[in-house]
């Protein structure tokens, strides 16, 4: 059975569809010349009639897109003896689909010069966007298309043109890689410095993608090298640092990259080459004066972004060069206590074998060894246990470490933390005990470790409450009867 007396009888069974349309497109799909040819012969119409997915029936096509012509099809699927066919036979070149998308853009992602030229030498326009703003030159810098691109320009396409999104065909080729786009565009005057919505430019672009060549080229034709984006205020340098592109950074600081802009957040580039561990590039900033003792506004240094990220080798290379190993950020927090907190024993050894205070607190008077207990890190609360770290030290609400670790639930620490001689009695500012805490959170197995390690079990809090009526108000039946077990417990 021939295609066509299979779209007839597709056509029986589905009521008032029209065949013909569905025919089109499935014949321009399978490279069918000669079946096109018989279709529209039926009716002339067709050639510029529009899909629509409730009249029209298309099977085998995944690609199809609502408005789309026959032309703009043919285009998508590269044909060009279909393509010429459709043009010389009245297909319209400008008709666009829902989409806003023309046969000369279709062409261009298909990277077919041979359609490309066919549309224009039939009056295509070259500057038609579609609804996001991109014309056709921007979808062959999108797609690599060097020879499009050309015939593109050669016939009048606009190069700075902007999509919705502030997007020029400068930054899509940039964004592809490509030096020759890039160079051939800005040898058709595209504007260098252009920023898209958020502000990034061209040479932004290329410097977080690592294209050292493109980098230069931008640059050599005036790129801003210091510009700053809109949202986050980030350099091109910045952006090289935060991405690891070593060869960038060199590149932007022998061209005189400011090193000591920061970004919305005060921090530059040296700070994000610490938070991603880079110890070529910090080495490099800082041998280009770069300044070690640099803050940003929440008072974090390059060696608090060392110590918070667990660069352990990137830690010992800046205390050895002269940072500060006991820098406060604005919540009193040193090196040190930022690598308990982020569970970095190995920072931990390198801070402590350079001096630093183990016993160093935050503006809450909270130590390493009381987040780390927090935490649950029995390795780091060991560690640090067995290198001095004052275990009954108590934070300005009067909790130690024991009250940490019962706090959550962390039996394996709060054994640990006894027998390094924690307190196990001691008693907060609001007189609540560590066995107080462990009731009141029905953790049981800790009540019973501290019930038999003698710890008092009538204390009162300032409220009055003892650890049984704390248990019982909770509901926390297995360690109401737990304490009753060990005896002598006050029921009131």
């Amino acid at each position: 059975m021939s295609l066509v007396d299979s779209m007839h009888m597709m056509s029986q069974s589905q009521g008032d569809v029209e065949p013909g349309c569905g025919l089109v497109y499935m014949c321009i799909s399978r490279g069918d010349l000669i079946g096109l040819q018989n279709a529209i012969s039926n009716d002339k119409t067709i050639i510029n009639k529009k899909y629509d997915d409730e009249t029209d029936v298309v099977e085998g096509i995944d690609d199809i897109v609502l408005g789309d012509t026959p032309l703009i099809v043919a285009c998508r699927t590269g044909s060009f003896e279909i393509s010429h066919y459709l043009v010389k036979n009245g297909a319209g070149v400008n008709e666009a689909n829902d989409d806003g998308c023309t046969a000369l853009m279709c062409a261009c992602v298909q990277g077919s010069d041979i359609n490309v030229k066919l549309l224009i030498d039939n009056s295509a326009d070259v500057n038609l966007c579609d609804n996001n703003g991109s014309t056709a030159l921007a979808y062959s810098c999108q797609t690599n298309g060097l020879s499009i691109l050309e015939l593109l320009v050669d016939n009048g396409a606009e190069v700075n043109c902007c999509d919705a999104d502030g997007e020029t065909p400068l930054m899509c080729a940039t964004k592809t890689g490509s030096l020759e786009m890039v160079r051939k565009l800005l040898s058709r005057n595209a504007d260098v410095n252009m920023k898209n919505a958020t502000g990034v430019t061209s040479l932004m672009m290329a410097a977080q993608e690592g294209y050292v060549q493109i980098v230069e080229e931008l640059v050599l034709k005036g790129a801003d090298i210091n510009a700053q984006d809109y949202h986050d205020s980030d350099t091109a340098l910045i952006l090289a640092c935060l991405f690891c592109c070593f060869d960038v950074v060199k590149l932007l600081v022998k061209h005189g990259a400011n090193i000591h802009i920061t970004n919305v957040d005060g921090m530059n580039g040296v700070m994000k080459s610490c938070v991603q561990g880079n110890i070529e590039i910090t080495s490099y900033l800082l041998e280009h004066g770069a300044d070690i003792h640099a803050k940003n506004h929440a008072g974090n240094t390059a060696l608090t972004y060392a110590c918070m990220n667990g660069h352990d080798q990137v830690v010992a290379m800046l205390v050895d060069r002269g940072a500060d190993i006991h820098c406060r950020n604005i919540l009193g927090s040193t090196g040190i206590i930022w690598a308990c907190r982020e569970n970095h024993l190995d920072v931990i050894t390198v801070l402590l074998t350079r001096n630093a205070d183990i016993n160093s607190v935050n503006n809450e008077g909270n130590s390493g060894l009381m987040i780390a207990s927090k935490r649950g890190n029995y390795e780091i609360v060991d560690y640090l246990c067995k290198n001095g770290a004052a275990i009954n030290a108590r934070n300005k609400d009067g909790h130690t470490a024991v009250v940490f670790a019962c706090s959550n639930g962390h039996e394996p620490i709060v054994r640990l933390l006894g027998s390094y001689g924690a307190d196990l009695n001691v008693a907060g500012n609001d007189n609540s005990t560590a066995l107080m805490i462990a009731c009141e959170r029905g953790n049981k197995n800790i009540v019973e470790y501290l019930a038999s390690s003698g710890v008092s079990l009538n204390s009162r809090n300032s409220n009055g409450l003892t650890a049984l009526v704390l248990a019982c108000m909770n509901g926390q039946k297995d360690v109401v009867l737990m304490l009753i077990k060990y005896g002598n417990v006050l029921t009131h």
